[in-house]
């Protein structure tokens, strides 16, 4: 069972965007070590730039939630999908909280 298009689509967006916040929490991490460095100001910036993006993302896979079957079992793709994604939550978290 293949999963349907628009929850693949909404769980790759998703998926993406929290590299992109792992991403942006390792470049702080980097430059808070280093006392000069002003990327600090970037990053917060291009985080205040992420943060709508990822409530958009969440938004669209609360939908795709709701107008699923309930009753139809996810795929082992799209499970995959999900823990990979926790797993980035979980690892932007902690480096996150870190900082």
């Amino acid at each position: 069972m293949n999963t349907p298009e628009p929850l693949a689509d909404a769980l790759q967006q998703h998926h993406a965007l929290c590299l992109e916040a792992l991403a942006l929490a390792e470049q702080e991490s980097r430059a808070l070590r280093d006392p000069d460095n002003a990327a600090a100001f970037d990053v917060a910036r291009r985080r205040r730039q992420l943060a709508p993006r990822l409530e958009a993302s969440l938004a669209a896979l609360r939908a795709q939630r709701l107008a699923r079957d309930s009753s139809a079992p996810l795929s082992a793709e799209a499970l995959r999908q999900l823990r990979q994604t926790q797993d980035l939550i979980m690892r932007a978290l902690v480096l996150d909280r870190e900082n």
